[in-house]
């Protein structure tokens, strides 16, 4: 399937490696600063907080730790 998109050997072995030295600046991320502000707001007047994530793997367990997180 890599080979028919294009892929050569070395671009799926990139693909499928996991360097976290390679993942983006989180502190790039667009409207990072606006949404943590945000989140300091609700705490501090006890609003609700919705934890929203995707039913896989990384998805339940990203919910799950933020759901502890701000428990």
């Amino acid at each position: 399937l890599f080979q028919k998109r294009g892929f050569s050997p070395n671009d799926f072995q990139h693909l499928l490696s996991w360097n976290l030295k390679d993942l983006p600046e989180l502190t790039q991320m667009i409207d990072l600063q606006k949404a943590s502000l945000r989140l300091i707001d609700a705490i501090e007047n006890g609003e609700n907080i919705g934890v929203f994530g995707d039913y896989d793997v990384d998805g339940t367990t990203s919910c799950a730790l933020l759901w502890h997180f701000f428990k």
